[in-house]
């Protein structure tokens, strides 16, 4: 078991330190990027302080297609590197997080009208795919198949067998996006890094030299504002890298061209993962790679890739486009409709939106479309000292984490003395819960329910699933509060969770409002029918009432802590519903 309390308490702590103390590194962002570069510092023995605007996860790092990948459409571009690392890495994450790191199989099935990319070409890139796969110290050990139309359509009865010329099968990655990137910060935590939600960045210090020497920080929560002093600051702050940039240097060239990646979330169609083509076009070199993913009892289908509308004012759009409008849920559809008519999806399937805006390095020159921008990352120091970290793709946080460091720690040897420091890195130890003897999940599984014989053995499965080894701390609240082990009412039955899942969220999780636990610490925005609206009332109960015990709060102090929460939660889902309805104005 690999946690430590990471509460309110802990907070308050870890701010009066920041103010007291100074760091060899300060992160600033709570994204999986950020999260990393955390936890490899912590490991090779700096002293490291990570903090987040809002929450970790809140931007991009919980809005991906959740896959574990190499990449077919990196591999089509050619981009061998890129997907050799993003294998080997998808492996690591199997052995270190095989409680949130799982094998999906997926199904690619190869339609006349895709053109060139037929099923021969596909079938060599497989086996490409496969060598690459197997040339990672952790091995699959499992080849892709080829299939006829049939046998594709054998297993995934909503599949179209008209104009099929035949299908790949191959196994990749899922993973829980929002969960990996918590439990890489509780790892961060757990190895000595000191983490700080909803505390935002307001102005750089800088030396004589024109060099940070740190940040002034305001704690959204309590208000307060501190300064920090750091010897090396990080802008891993994903899509907002250019934001913060000018918060450095106003006249800072921008570096990215974020474009958004849309999803929409239906009732479950298929039991294996689809690879389909966007249908929103006769020409095959213009279709875009999209998928079809069982996601629990739901699926996720997606997604675009589109940039900002040309010409228009500032960034907001980062923080305020974030969900799927008509026109783009149309989109979406389309594509799984063409591939998959047994579903007949309809816009009244669509249980929830979600978009996301990828950190992409602008490339050079005009002409470039967005779904051909590499996803390769770039390291970038500023001026004044900032190191900044964008591009990447999820799969491959833990690799870009130690070249980041690598960076920073050649920079504080080049300036002074730095102590020495160990060869641990962030991809060679297990995330918090993944520390499972063996690796195997299932052998932990059935100790699990010989250890526990008076515990339902489907809660076991469910909170092992969820938290790996962490499930005993969730147990262990439920020992010491009876009230603590009754079911939250008003979920789906396909989305339970217990009271004290949210009590362990408060008080190991750094849940610190509504919206961190119904959007990220769990994903009832997204999985339950109603999105958590029948439930929110309870949860914020559940929720107000440990923090009441960690914070002090009187009576009234809690009562209006519930009120402003479940409101803002309310509103939000509301706002997510209004864009759905919407055409895209753009």
């Amino acid at each position: 078991m690999l946690s430590r309390e990471l509460s309110a308490t802990s907070r308050r702590v870890t701010l009066e330190r920041l103010s007291k103390e100074s760091w060899d590194l300060l992160v600033i962002g709570g994204g999986i990027i950020g999260a990393g570069v955390a936890l490899e510092g912590a490991l090779r023995g700096l002293k490291v302080a990570l903090i987040e605007r809002g929450d970790f996860a809140g931007g991009t790092s919980s809005k991906s297609s959740k896959l574990l990948h190499g990449g077919l459409r990196y591999l089509e571009h050619g981009e061998l590197r890129l997907v050799h690392e993003a294998l080997s890495q998808r492996n690591r994450l199997f052995r270190h997080a095989p409680h949130l790191a799982k094998e999906l199989p997926f199904l690619y099935p190869i339609f006349k009208e895709y053109g060139g990319h037929g099923l021969g070409l596909m079938d060599v890139g497989l086996w490409l795919y496969d060598g690459l796969a197997s040339a990672s110290e952790f091995r699959l050990g499992r080849l892709h198949r080829k299939l006829r139309p049939k046998e594709a359509v054998r297993q995934e009865p909503v599949l179209r067998q008209e104009g099929m010329t035949g299908a790949l099968s191959y196994v990749d990655g899922l993973t829980e996006d929002a969960r990996m990137n918590v439990e890489t910060i509780k790892t961060a935590a757990l190895w000595g890094a000191a983490i700080a939600n909803h505390a935002e960045v307001e102005r750089f210090e800088k030396g004589p030299d024109g060099k940070l020497t740190g940040v002034v920080l305001h704690d959204r929560l309590g208000g307060q504002r501190l300064k920090v002093h750091a010897r090396r600051v990080i802008n891993a702050t994903g899509p907002w890298v250019d934001r913060l940039n000018r918060l450095d240097d106003p006249d800072a060239k921008p570096r990215l061209k974020p474009t958004k990646g849309i999803h929409v979330v239906t009732r479950k169609i298929t039991e294996k993962a689809i690879v389909i083509k966007s249908a929103d076009t006769d020409d095959p070199k213009k279709r875009r790679l999209m998928f079809v993913i069982p996601y629990g009892d739901r699926t996720i289908i997606g997604t675009t890739d589109t940039a900002h509308a040309e010409g228009a004012e500032g960034d907001s759009y980062l923080d305020d486009d974030i969900y799927a409008n008509s026109d783009e849920i149309r989109y979406v559809l389309e594509a799984a409709n063409a591939a998959c008519p047994g579903a007949n999806l309809t816009p009244d399937d669509v249980i929830a939106t979600f978009g996301g805006w990828r950190p992409l390095i602008a490339p050079e020159g005009d002409g470039v479309s967005e779904s051909d921008i590499s996803r390769e990352h770039e390291i970038f120091t500023t001026a004044s000292g900032l190191i900044c970290v964008a591009g990447g793709k999820y799969t491959t946080f833990r690799a870009m984490a130690r070249q980041v460091v690598d960076v920073a720690v050649k920079s504080l040897r080049e300036e002074a003395w730095l102590a020495p420091l160990t060869d641990r890195h962030c991809d060679d130890v297990p995330l918090s819960g993944g520390d499972i003897p063996g690796g195997s999940l299932e052998a932990y599984l059935q100790y699990a329910l010989a250890t526990h014989p008076t515990v339902e053995p489907a809660l076991i499965r469910t909170l092992i699933g969820r938290y790996g080894t962490n499930y005993l701390v969730v147990l262990s609240l439920m020992d010491a509060d009876r009230g603590l082990d009754r079911s939250i009412s008003g979920l789906s039955p396909e989305t339970p969770l217990l009271r004290a899942e949210v009590a362990y969220f408060v008080r190991f999780e750094l849940a610190m409002t509504l919206q961190d636990v119904m959007m990220r610490r769990t994903r009832l925005n997204l999985l339950d029918a109603n999105q958590g609206l029948h439930a929110v009332d309870e949860i914020a109960a559940v929720m107000s009432g440990s923090l009441q015990a960690l914070e002090g709060w009187t009576e009234e102090a809690r009562a209006a802590w519930v009120e402003k929460e479940v409101a803002a939660y309310r509103a939000e889902i509301a706002r997510s519903r209004a864009t759905a309805q919407g055409a895209n104005a753009s």
